[in-house]
């Protein structure tokens, strides 16, 4: 029986280790621990970023590029509601350039930072 590479659970995303086949990690735990790169994702659990694309857009009809920078943002008012700083935010969600971090919140929410913080995330569907 071949043992899926990706599953869901109860709203998480997980990925098995193709080698180990026993080691199955968190997804979002994961991408945050490799700085949100598909790139070390994949690697991590010894698959290339080609077929990891693939598995994604199979299974969740996204791909992992798309799907973390989903989950980054809504960590991003996650984080807020939990009154940390947004330097912090920025550092700890894997941003080199706080300026990228800014610019990326406005793009996903229509929001800057600093607006969702006087917001704290806010209703508005955030």
């Amino acid at each position: 029986m071949k043992i899926p590479i990706i599953s869901i659970q109860n709203g998480k995303v997980y990925l098995r280790d193709v080698k180990s086949r026993e080691t199955e990690y968190d997804c979002l735990n994961l991408a945050i621990n490799q700085k949100f790169k598909v790139s070390g994702i994949a690697q991590k659990i010894n698959i290339s970023d080609r077929y990891l694309h693939k598995i994604f857009i199979n299974t969740l009809g996204i791909s992992p590029k798309d799907w973390l920078r989903n989950e980054r943002m809504r960590l991003v008012i996650h984080l807020i509601r939990e009154n940390n700083s947004l330097t912090d935010i920025s550092e700890l969600l894997g941003f080199a350039h706080y300026s990228h971090f800014c610019k990326e919140v406005k793009n996903y929410y229509d929001l800057t930072p600093m607006q969702l913080v006087r917001k704290k995330g806010g209703s508005k569907g955030l």
